[in-house]
């Protein structure tokens, strides 16, 4: 109930609320391992969402996002779940991101209503691959739903792809 009322005043000064659950982001870690490689555990996935979402409008890639994008999928969307995935190819890191823990609840559903998809790879990023990952997003929701897709290079990945997922509008408090 506290949570759901700070949320509530957040929601106040935010367009979109970005919820990580801190229970799921150390889903691999030990019980009883030391806290400092689960704080750096969290700091790299927080890394890599913030990086997520930012990169297709700052890097170079195969397909650009416009700033108006960003504003058709977050502007007054309540809140939003976000997921990651890492693979060598574009359909395997979609359902990756659609199945981590962090987003366990981004799970097909009719009311996405927006949908942001980051696919990042490195110089060998193919139109095959970042076609596999919209499909495989693209199969779990409904033909209303606003989906902008995003591919930017990044020179630093070698034979591996990030697909970031963000679903945007599933509830408006």
């Amino acid at each position: 109930m506290r949570q759901k009322t700070e949320f509530q005043s957040l929601q106040k000064h935010v367009d979109t609320l970005i919820v990580l659950p801190c229970d799921n982001l150390c889903w691999e870690m030990e019980i009883t391992e030391d806290f400092d490689p689960c704080f750096q555990m969290i700091n790299e996935i927080m890394r890599s969402a913030i990086q997520g979402i930012y990169e297709p409008l700052t890097r170079r890639g195969r397909i650009g996002i416009e700033f108006s994008d960003y504003r058709t999928i977050f502007t007054q969307q309540g809140f939003a779940k976000l997921g990651i995935g890492w693979s060598n190819s574009g359909r395997l890191a979609a359902e990756m991101a659609l199945n981590n823990q962090m987003g366990k609840e981004l799970s097909p559903h009719s009311y996405w209503q927006n949908i942001f998809v980051n696919v990042t790879g490195g110089t060998e990023l193919s139109m095959v691959d970042i076609a596999e990952a919209q499909k495989c997003v693209q199969n779990c929701y409904h033909d209303e739903c606003n989906l902008v897709i995003g591919a930017p290079v990044n020179e630093n990945l070698s034979n591996e792809i990030q697909v970031t997922v963000v679903v945007a509008g599933y509830e408006k408090i």
